[in-house]
């Protein structure tokens, strides 16, 4: 590991952009930028090719960079104040005197700008939300197909199906939405993590988007493989 050469202060909200940034990177070791954060002159991003949050800041990296996210997370936790760049690192620096380096990689990291742009209906989801996806998400787990809770969005309501080999789970909830019905698949932990973080979104038929203010996140909707129980997911 190459020694830091001269210490930089970080940017005012460094810490609280990679702490919200690093969640949706991916652990697919084949896909080596889904586990990455992407340290750009402008901004911080990552994505697991299933949700993307991007948090505009002045990094003050000369280039971008690609640094795994298993190491780059600790900044937040260990309070980091400090940084410098070397050819082959980035270290961080907190108070105590506490080092943390982390390897830069100059993989070409893809552009998500287009991925970023949705247009659609605005909604705002009930925060217990969260607890629904818990529950529902216990019904997924040996589904074959993946963990995915079935939401199917209305004017003014809204309701999440859990469904699998055993039994279903499904509830009601209240919803400030006025658009057309959107019917769609989503990973639990991401719906969790939408309600609790920014729960006001816009939805189209294929992704969702939140505008946090500081930050911008975007998931993709997956469509339900058949109908057979669209009737009954529309009824009361």
């Amino acid at each position: 590991v190459e020694k830091p050469g001269e210490w930089q202060d970080l940017p005012e909200g460094f810490a609280d952009a990679v702490g919200m940034v690093q969640s949706c990177a991916g652990d697919d070791q084949s896909n080596f930028e889904s586990t990455c954060v992407h340290l750009h002159p402008e901004w911080i991003e990552a994505s697991d090719n299933m949700q993307l949050c991007r948090w505009p800041i002045k990094t003050g990296l000369s280039k971008p960079v690609l640094v795994r996210r298993d190491a780059i997370k600790h900044v937040a936790s260990l309070g980091m104040t400090k940084w410098s760049e070397t050819e082959s690192w980035v270290h961080f620096r907190n108070k105590s005197g506490c080092v943390l380096s982390c390897r830069r990689w100059t993989e070409e990291y893809p552009d998500m700008g287009d991925f970023l742009e949705v247009t659609g209906e605005s909604a705002k989801l009930p925060k217990s939300l969260g607890k629904a996806c818990e529950i529902a998400e216990q019904f997924t787990k040996e589904n074959a197909e993946g963990l995915m809770v079935r939401v199917l969005l209305k004017p003014g309501k809204l309701r999440i199906i859990g469904l699998g080999i055993n039994g279903e789970y499904s509830e009601w909830k209240g919803a400030t939405y006025s658009g057309p019905p959107v019917d769609f698949l989503i990973l639990p932990k991401i719906l969790s993590e939408l309600v609790t973080r920014h729960n006001e979104c816009t939805v189209s038929s294929e992704r969702i988007k939140v505008n946090g203010g500081s930050f911008t996140w975007v998931a993709c909707l997956h469509k339900p493989q058949s109908s057979e129980d669209s009737g009954q997911a529309e009824g009361e």
